[in-house]
C-alpha cells in the first residue's frame, strides 16, 4: 500500500481532514409562516416547512 503525502516532484497535495465542523445552531432556521425552527437536516422537515400554509410540527420522536 502506498500513502501519498504532500509531494513537490508530483505536485500532489493531500487533503486537509481537520476542517472546522459547523456550529450546530447554523443548521436551524426559523420559519416565517408558522414561527418554527426546524432543523434543515431533515428532509421531511423542510418539505413540510416549504408548504405556503402549513401548521407547526409536534416534537414526537
Amino acid at each position: 500500500m502506498r500513502y501519498r503525502t504532500n509531494n513537490e516532484g508530483t505536485g500532489y497535495r493531500r487533503k486537509d481532514h481537520d476542517q472546522p465542523i459547523k456550529p450546530e445552531a447554523e443548521h436551524f432556521e426559523h420559519c416565517p409562516v408558522c414561527g418554527q425552527d426546524f432543523d434543515k437536516r431533515d428532509l421531511g422537515r423542510m418539505l413540510h416547512h416549504a408548504e405556503p400554509e402549513h401548521q407547526p410540527l409536534s416534537f414526537v420522536n
